[in-house]
């Protein structure tokens, strides 16, 4: 319960406008240049590799509010984002660590799907309450996802309703990350609650059923 407050808590912050007033104003490529600023600055001294994909388009903006059902823009918090392809996740919690002194962090931990992708999500705040997120990613899971088919699996998946069909594309999924997952460094594995000796749900990894991890490289 204490965890939702700081949340909301975080969120509510975030002030009520419209997409026309944050696009046309300006405001969200703003955030997003002193995110990619930031951003730079951590790869240069964690090695990790930053990626900056842009703020997200306003007609995607437009139809996730659609999708999600969301009433206002507050519930928006990926229009500005950012993220980075780190080796190891000591070198993940380095990049947390230096985001948290740019900005006011929350981090949302590791998140695994029941399919085996995992990433972890960092949300900063800049100074006018507007909310970005930040994706961490471990290279070879982020690229059987974008480039092995990963996400075309999902999406597709997501469209059927419940049955052999779609258990056959979730099949077909956690058989693509769960060949990525067993040639991954152990240190990962015990990060996210996969190994033999960890703790199987470490206190900063966060479960999720349905919803993949948003997608960063996409529109």
């Amino acid at each position: 319960a204490m965890a939702q407050q700081v949340s909301s808590a975080f969120y509510n912050i975030q002030p009520e406008r419209t997409l026309d007033a944050l696009y046309d104003g300006g405001i969200l490529q703003k955030h997003q240049d002193r995110l990619a600023q930031v951003g730079k600055e951590i790869a240069i001294e964690t090695g990790a590799s930053f990626k900056n994909p842009g703020i997200k388009k306003k007609e995607t903006a437009a139809e996730k509010m659609i999708r999600k059902r969301y009433k206002t823009t507050k519930q928006l918090a990926d229009l500005v984002r950012a993220g980075f392809l780190v080796e190891t996740p000591d070198q993940a919690q380095r990049v947390v660590n230096m985001l948290a002194q740019a900005f006011k962090v929350l981090d949302e931990g590791w998140a695994i799907t029941p399919h085996g992708y995992f990433d972890r999500k960092v949300m900063v705040q800049f100074a006018d309450g507007t909310i970005g997120e930040v994706q961490i990613w471990e290279p070879h899971l982020l690229k059987a996802k974008m480039e092995q088919g990963g996400h075309d699996l999902y999406t597709a998946s997501r469209d059927l309703p419940p049955g052999p069909a779609r258990q056959a594309l979730e099949d077909e999924m956690t058989k693509l990350y769960s060949g990525v997952l067993e040639g991954l460094d152990p240190s990962w594995l015990a990060t996210v609650g996969r190994g033999g000796n960890a703790p199987n749900v470490p206190e900063n990894v966060s479960r999720i059923s349905s919803s993949e991890p948003s997608n960063l490289p996409d529109s």
